[in-house]
């Protein structure tokens, strides 16, 4: 990766200057940096997150024939720019097909919208070498804005301004 150095005179500039950075980066390139953050931290914390497997679980709604999205922090990396989480969050249509898969956390609601109104403006990105559905960019600031939290609304400017 190559040195990036740009001086910046106010924070507006600063923000500009790393949405320009992440800009440079496919989306399943920003995707693969968030598992990065994910094994940094887990070098650097004597209590590292809770270890999972993301990929067999993304395998396993498509095996049940699950319509999924992956949304939060993931679908932030695949539009604007990764952030650590220690969690993936999926957004499915039903469980119904799920009652025989443990352990399986799911949601069947997000804060703005519907499933059915995030399904067709999905956009498909590769998570571990394993193609998944993310909610578009557009959705997904849709329900950073009805989620209302401050980090939410932090990363709903950071999309509407990548």
């Amino acid at each position: 990766m190559a040195l990036w150095f740009r001086r910046c005179a106010t924070f507006e500039e600063e923000a500009e200057a790393d949405r320009d950075y992440w800009r440079q980066f496919s989306a399943d390139e920003r995707l693969a940096l968030v598992e990065d953050l994910r094994r940094d931290w887990m070098l650097m914390s004597s209590d590292p997150p809770p270890s999972r497997d993301f990929l067999d679980f993304l395998r396993c709604l498509r095996n049940h024939d699950v319509r999924a999205l992956v949304v939060g922090a993931h679908a932030l990396a695949v539009h604007a720019k990764p952030r650590y989480t220690a969690t993936i969050e999926v957004f499915v249509d039903r469980v119904d097909a799920l009652e025989t898969v443990p352990g399986v956390d799911v949601m069947t609601r997000i804060d703005g919208l519907s499933f059915e109104e995030a399904w067709p403006h999905r956009v498909e990105a590769s998570y571990g070498g394993e193609r998944a559905f993310f909610i578009g960019k557009a959705d997904l600031i849709r329900n950073k804005e009805a989620a209302a939290r401050p980090q939410d609304l932090a990363d709903a400017d950071l999309l509407r301004r990548s």
